[in-house]
């Protein structure tokens, strides 16, 4: 399976490379010095070529994972010192962890502080790479869109080949809305551009509501659902079953995106997501963030891949494991099968306290040399390491593998997974009003069961405590700040080290459930107003 993944990321395409680029939101002076004129002349030839339809739809899929052409750190898609912190993963983890109880980091440098203190700003330097990051992803797929219409490939003489892309169309349109997705989540009011717009200099991305922004997702989705034309189920490329994910997701947190009631559609598509899985979960958790966890496509709905010889990045799980490892003490090179060692990330005691540690086989952190409550923000052996993800063989449950110990990640990142569906199927029917319904204590019982701890009754089984088992099974996988959000614990009523800033933990001014939008996109485009509060 991972063969096939590396294959097809190390495909690129001219095209999408220069040419998408000129659709970023921001127009910046180095994106404007590239003559126009050369840079259709290289979409026109490129797209001549048969190959780079394939070779541009890995371009695609590479914006999810990669930081350029060639990796690690050379020829980025976005210019900036540090490669690693312009890729989707990374950035995505910061946001999705810092801010949160799960996770805080030592370093504090280039902007980290103001993620992990929730104070950010529409300066910050992380806020900005992000956003450059999905927006030029979107730009990637909206020049995949309009350089692969029936009419265009007639055209060219590709006729034939209209089954094939048709397929690959609605790949990208998938890739297009999950990015789509995280700048509804994340900004809440981003810039919108599709292939329908202009490209080039002059060209301002109009701004889009929240609420029409869910629209107009859950409208694209809905229609690669009933084009029917993408597989039931990849591991490695968008499938039905990814796009049932989403829109699974975007109904659960619909009332934060969108101010309505969809709980439940979303039980309704948690459900078909759960019925393409019928081998259900894998038995051994610790396999699910290992060096071979490609072999377990049948709970990863989407990995997103990492090679350690060639798809390689300072992003990705390659980040999240170096951070978290220390090798004075760790030795990872030995036992976590990764040979870097960044000592940055690790966790806070509201995560490890979750945890019944005698029982429950999710409960993966180094203890040794380490205080669990984090008291100092700077120190990183305040709170546990999370050894949660490593290069490890599978079934390697002791720590003592004799696999190769590369500088790189050879474990792929599960965006969608399996058990995910399990805890937001009971939660959509508590939420929808169908609080007896057995599929609930049958799907949160499964990942229990898995686990190795107790059942729970139906009585039992209140969204509290589906929040609380999110977090001991989907740690670090970077779904908690959304979590926290739709659970109403983000802002108020319930505090973590350092939130808000001070060590006790603080309430947060409202403005902080979205992030702004960049400053440099607001004086780049007219078109942008800020966020609220900012």
């Amino acid at each position: 399976m991972k063969t096939k993944i590396k294959d097809f990321l190390n495909i690129t395409a001219l095209s999408v490379s220069i040419a998408g680029m000129m659709l970023l939101s921001s127009c910046t002076d180095d994106l404007n010095t590239i003559p126009l004129d050369k840079d259709i002349l290289a979409s026109e030839v490129a797209w001549k070529d048969s190959a780079t339809y394939i070779s541009s739809l890995a371009k695609v899929y590479a914006g999810l994972t990669l930081s350029g052409n060639q990796g690690p750190d050379q020829k980025g898609d976005i210019n900036n010192g540090d490669q690693g912190n312009t890729t989707f993963t990374r950035g995505l983890w910061n946001f999705q962890e810092l801010t949160t109880d799960e996770a805080k980091n030592s370093w504090g440098d280039g902007g980290l502080n103001p993620i992990q203190f929730n104070t950010y700003g529409s300066s910050n330097t992380y806020l900005y790479l992000f956003f450059q990051r999905v927006m030029l992803n979107i730009a990637f797929a909206n020049e995949y869109l309009r350089e692969s219409t029936q009419a265009k490939l007639d055209s060219r003489g590709f006729g034939g080949m209209w089954t094939e892309v048709a397929k690959y169309r609605d790949e990208v349109k998938a890739i297009r809305a999950l990015n789509y997705y995280y700048l509804m989540d994340i900004y809440g009011n981003p810039p919108f551009i599709t292939e329908d717009d202009g490209i080039g200099a002059g060209i301002y991305p109009v701004q889009i509501k929240r609420a029409d922004l869910f629209n107009w997702i859950e409208t694209q989705l809905l229609a690669i659902e009933t084009n029917g034309i993408l597989p039931a189920t990849d591991y490695s490329r968008m499938s039905l079953a990814s796009v049932r994910m989403l829109l699974a997701k975007i109904y659960l947190n619909a009332e934060v995106y969108a101010k309505t009631n969809r709980f439940a559609d979303a039980a309704i598509y948690s459900k078909k997501v759960i019925d393409a899985y019928p081998s259900e979960l894998v038995s051994n958790y610790a396999n699910l963030f290992c060096g071979q966890n490609d072999k377990y496509s049948q709970e990863i709905i989407f990995g997103l891949p990492f090679d350690a010889a060639n798809a390689t990045c300072f992003g990705g799980t390659t980040y999240i494991m170096a951070a978290s490892f220390l090798g004075d003490d760790m030795a990872p090179a030995t036992n976590f099968g990764l040979n870097a060692s960044w000592a940055g990330n690790r966790t806070t005691q509201n995560l490890t306290t979750l945890f019944d540690k005698s029982y429950d086989n999710r409960y993966m952190f180094w203890e040794t040399n380490r205080k669990e409550n984090v008291e100092d923000w700077k120190i990183f052996k305040d709170g546990y390491s999370v050894v949660k993800f490593t290069n490890l063989d599978a079934n390697a449950t002791t720590y003592t593998s004799t696999v190769s110990a590369p500088g790189f990640a050879n474990c792929d990142f599960p965006l969608f997974r399996l058990a995910d569906a399990y805890l937001m199927y009971p939660e959509a029917l508590i939420r929808s009003g169908n609080t007896s319904s057995s599929d609930i204590t049958k799907y949160f019982n499964k990942v229990r069961t898995r686990a190795g701890v107790d059942e729970l009754s139906l009585a039992e089984i209140t969204l509290d405590k589906i929040l609380d088992e999110r977090a001991r099974e989907l740690y670090w996988e970077g779904h908690r700040r959304t979590d926290l959000i739709r659970f109403g614990k983000y802002l108020s009523g319930y505090n973590w080290p350092y939130k808000g800033g001070i060590l006790a933990g603080k309430d947060l001014n409202p403005k902080y459930l979205i992030f702004p939008i960049p400053s440099t996109e607001l004086s780049a485009n007219p078109k942008l107003t800020q966020n609220d509060g900012y």
